[in-house]
């Protein structure tokens, strides 16, 4: 996988994966742990995943760190949130405390606004990736988003759907 090499070679530790519109979570959570499946191969420390702000239920006001996929893969998961709001709040303390611990950092950033929007969270990130839907994607929103976000922080777009 292509865009892992990259990331590898990025100065960015923490990168977020922002999509351009909406696009199925189940693609997103998925595109995000093979991602970090495939980085973990070009790195020395271990990859943290932090997946989008909704799926944070399962864990009853305590943060976690897990490790599913074995030892080079971690999932952090932020206490349960009600709002996009607080789950920025969360998202920063999560990586306030635990991001020196991994190589790099593969963050959700959907869901903490609407789709197409920069969210607040996206201050907490070193890059960010654009997800793009495949065959649906209107070039003038892409455009749009990506002069919200600056150039230092541009890494790469994925045509994903």
């Amino acid at each position: 996988m292509a865009i892992a090499r990259r990331l590898a070679r990025s100065e960015s530790r923490i990168i977020g994966f922002l999509p351009s519109e909406a696009v199925d979570p189940r693609n997103r959570t998925a595109l995000l742990m093979d991602i970090a499946v495939e980085l973990a191969h070009f790195v020395a420390e271990p990859v943290g995943v932090v997946d989008r702000w909704a799926t944070w239920t399962d864990h009853a006001d305590l943060e976690t760190i897990s490790y599913p996929q074995g030892p080079r893969v971690a999932i952090m998961t932020p206490p349960p949130c009600s709002d996009g709001g607080s789950a920025t709040g969360a998202l920063e303390q999560i990586l306030s405390r635990h991001a020196t611990d991994f190589s790099r950092v593969l963050v959700d950033l959907s869901d903490y606004a609407p789709a197409g929007e920069l969210p607040t969270a996206a201050e907490f990130v070193d890059g960010i990736v654009f997800l793009v839907r495949r065959r649906r994607a209107r070039i003038s929103r892409i455009s749009e988003l990506a002069r919200l976000v600056p150039r230092s922080k541009t890494l790469a777009a994925i045509l994903v759907g």
